[in-house]
């Protein structure tokens, strides 16, 4: 069998696996049988039309195919990964749009399988040639050389040149499996205490899964790209932002003063991490702005310098949920 077959394969698997332990996951909720797949098929249906949108519309095809050929395409890197995650999560919830408790109820049950489905169709990625690959000289690394600790899967992957690359898709997975072990963690010791999750799991589990590719998607060796703007990392800023929103109301409840220190650290590193990537794109705009000998220094270790940047904002917003929701969490034991 082609690489192809074997991405289908894995993606099929994915879509099986999932939708038996989401509805298996709703049952033990007392969710019908019933609700919960007609749930996730409007789930994969929503996902699929924002997936396919997001490139239609920011990307037109240079070619002579019509309207229909180009919405129809099938290849994997004609669809935002990022968009398909909103539209599945958003089509699960549908149904219950008027009903908060039973809402709730059915994101936390589809936490777990949604993180599983996600590690599917990343992991396939593996067999689709250079699409999880990471451009090593954008992210500011030597080449990796063979023999070497990190020239190994799942580290990396090697061309048909024999080429090492960092394996952008099995890094991924490798994360969001760390996510569903600390979803997984969080559900039971909620579940020794009594206290209902009221759709904190899935937001838990939908903000560490933007963390990703706000992260990787900087190195992809092929990613959405409009205008210097990496559109899967601005859908996942958005989200992470809603998602702020949403537990700072909830402290709000509970302190009668709503936090806004965590979003405005949000939006700070949101800012550093674009002003950055924007000198990565065009270092040369920032020669006037910034002291001549540290824009020589930075010029010159700019790729490790950027990425440098990255991982700390990353880390900063994954510290702000994590600070926030801790306090969520005490506030309700205490009460």
């Amino acid at each position: 069998m082609n690489s192809a077959t074997w991405y289908w394969i894995t993606v099929t698997a994915g879509l099986v696996l999932s939708a038996v332990f989401f509805i298996v996951r709703g049952r033990r909720r007392g969710i019908s049988f019933f609700r919960m797949g007609a749930g996730y098929a409007v789930g994969l249906i929503l996902g699929w039309i924002l997936a396919r949108l997001i490139c239609f519309l920011l990307f037109p095809s240079s070619g002579d195919q019509s309207l229909m050929e180009r919405w129809f395409c099938f290849t994997p890197d004609a669809y935002s990964f990022a968009a398909g995650g909103i539209g599945f999560c958003l089509g699960n919830l549908l149904p219950d749009l008027r009903d908060r408790k039973r809402r709730s109820m059915v994101a936390d049950a589809l936490a777990l399988p949604a993180c599983m489905l996600a590690a599917f169709f990343r992991f396939a990625e593996i067999f689709l040639d250079n699409i999880g690959l990471a451009e090593l000289y954008k992210v500011g690394l030597p080449d990796i050389e063979e023999g070497s600790l990190l020239a190994n899967f799942p580290f990396a992957v090697s061309d048909a040149w024999g080429m090492w690359y960092f394996s952008i898709s099995t890094l991924s997975t490798l994360l969001i499996l760390v996510i569903i072990i600390l979803i997984a963690f969080r559900e039971r010791r909620l579940a020794a205490s009594g206290l209902e999750a009221e759709g904190m799991i899935m937001n838990r589990s939908a903000y560490l899964m933007c963390l990703i590719p706000f992260l990787l998607e900087l190195a992809r060796a092929q990613t959405l790209i409009f205008y210097f703007v990496h559109v899967e990392q601005v859908l996942c800023a958005m989200v992470m932002i809603g998602l702020l929103i949403g537990l700072c109301r909830r402290r709000k409840t509970q302190t009668g003063r709503f936090p806004a220190s965590p979003l405005i650290l949000t939006v700070l590193c949101f800012s550093v991490n674009g002003i950055t990537q924007y000198m990565m794109d065009r270092p040369w705009e920032f020669e006037g702005i910034i002291p001549e000998g540290l824009f020589i220094w930075i010029n010159e270790r700019l790729a490790g310098f950027s990425f440098s940047v990255f991982f700390v904002t990353t880390a900063a917003l994954l510290a702000i949920w994590l600070v926030l929701e801790n306090r969520y969490w005490k506030s309700r034991v205490k009460g």
